[in-house]
């Protein structure tokens, strides 16, 4: 499977540990989702819409940052 880019890579990654019930991850996908370019963004959304982990992703999107 080709790399997409490293922060998209990155997130996805962080989504399947996530389904699998680590916290930890879930901070670090908002940590560097909102510090990826509009164009990763988009790029994590498509790429999390086809491994059927969008609902997850907007879901931890969704939760209160816990960092500051």
């Amino acid at each position: 499977m080709p790399i997409a880019s490293p922060r998209a890579d990155a997130v996805v990654s962080k989504l399947i540990w996530i389904r699998q019930g680590s916290h930890k991850s879930r901070r670090d996908l908002l940590r560097i989702f909102r510090s990826a370019t509009d164009a990763d963004q988009t790029l994590i959304a498509q790429l999390s819409e086809g491994l059927k982990l969008k609902e997850l992703l907007n879901q931890v999107l969704s939760e209160p940052d816990e960092t500051g």
